[in-house]
């Protein structure tokens, strides 16, 4: 069953990706642009995961799903290239997670099956806001456009959720895998959770709240001569669903509420960004900035499901915090690497790409070195009764 389903699977989607690419009129330019962005992708997931087959199923299996799920609708295609970076990262997160079960000693079945049970709930959950947060933001104005972008991130979504890990099934490594493979980045990683420690989380929490205030300043012409971000009742309803989906995965306000802090701080630092480089924002850009706030509320959240289950087994919150940036940190910088990697050579086309290539790194630090300090400032400020859960271990 597991080679057959993988097989039926090719092939639904590759029927589906075909009615979508003879739809469509598709430039030269684009296709070699395009072919350009994968190889980049394929490359900085092989650096990653140093395994080829399961880097071609990281790169292809977002892209796949992106695909299918646009050709099965009538509407007007969704901005694709920040949508397979969302979507990319989300099966390098998966890739990622698959080679450290493999490195603990799991086989490739449970390696795969274990990646999923770890993953799939905040990856699912950050996907299915990210479609939430389109149609919320863009339904008023672009009815379709709304439409078109929430299928197409959650069919790529669950292309790469699904796929990754049952691909991976049908996978055999060889003994010397495990022992080549040996965790990318560690030195840096290293230096990353030193985030956690009490006076470099107090430091970095004061670093994400003035960018933030600067990010209001700076993009403050930008949210008032744009209708589309004039919506008070939207960056209200955003900020709740955004808390209650942290809430869901991480089960402590205190994650939630960093992870609501350093979104909003990256959100305005990146309109401010956008500002100094683009100077508007037109219709079709929009799409792309909530891709952005997907890029960083997504491994977010896988940070946060690693950081609950450490506090369950009985770890301290900084513990805990510290063990799921050791276990998904370099993850998580392949990912964001790879995803603004792919957008890179877009830049003949527009400068804005390299805007939005940026805000991908960006990304990755406020989930890696922006959440983890602020929750742990928050932690020190607002400490805890003795006795309770959150300070157990």
């Amino acid at each position: 069953m597991r080679i057959a389903v993988p097989i039926l699977l090719v092939l639904a989607m590759a029927a589906a990706d075909l009615f979508a690419l003879q739809a469509r009129t598709i430039p030269v330019g684009a296709v070699f642009l395009c072919a350009l962005s994968l190889c980049i992708a394929l490359a900085v997931a092989f650096v990653h995961l140093r395994r080829p087959a399961l880097a071609v199923i990281v790169t292809v299996a977002p892209a796949a799903g992106l695909l299918a799920g646009a050709a099965l609708t009538a509407l007007p295609p969704p901005p694709f290239l920040a949508i397979y970076g969302v979507c990319y990262l989300v099966a390098s997160c998966l890739g990622g997670e698959i080679v450290r079960q493999q490195r603990a000693g799991q086989d490739d079945i449970d390696a795969a099956r274990l990646a999923l049970v770890r993953l799939g709930w905040p990856l699912l959950v950050g996907i299915v806001a990210a479609a939430v947060l389109a149609v919320g933001w863009m339904f008023r104005d672009a009815r379709a456009e709304s439409l078109s972008v929430a299928m197409a991130v959650i069919a790529g979504g669950l292309s790469s959720i699904v796929g990754v890990p049952l691909f991976a099934m049908a996978l055999s490594s060889g003994t010397g895998f495990a022992a080549a493979a040996s965790p990318a980045g560690e030195s840096w990683l290293r230096r990353a959770t030193r985030t956690t420690e009490p006076r470099w989380a107090m430091s970095l929490a004061g670093v994400v709240l003035v960018l933030g205030l600067l990010g209001w300043f700076g993009a403050g012409p930008l949210l008032a001569e744009s209708a589309a971000l004039a919506q008070p009742a939207s960056w209200a309803a955003s900020a709740l669903g955004v808390f209650l989906a942290a809430f869901a995965v991480s089960r402590a306000w205190r994650e939630a509420a960093a992870t609501l802090f350093v979104l909003g701080a990256f959100m305005l630092a990146a309109l401010w960004l956008w500002r100094s480089a683009v100077g508007h924002l037109p219709a079709p850009a929009f799409a792309d900035l909530l891709m952005i706030a997907t890029a960083a509320l997504l491994p977010m959240l896988v940070v946060q499901d690693g950081a609950r289950r450490y506090r369950d087994t009985g770890d301290r919150a900084a513990v805990a915090r510290l063990k799921a940036v050791e276990d998904v940190g370099a993850t998580v910088f392949f990912a964001t690497v790879g995803a603004a990697a792919a957008l890179a050579p877009w830049l003949v086309v527009h400068g804005a790409d390299g805007v939005l290539a940026l805000l991908f790194l960006l990304a990755g630090a406020a989930a890696i070195l922006a959440q983890p300090a602020v929750a742990g400032a928050l932690a020190i400020l607002l400490p805890p009764l003795q006795g309770h859960p959150y300070q157990r271990g």
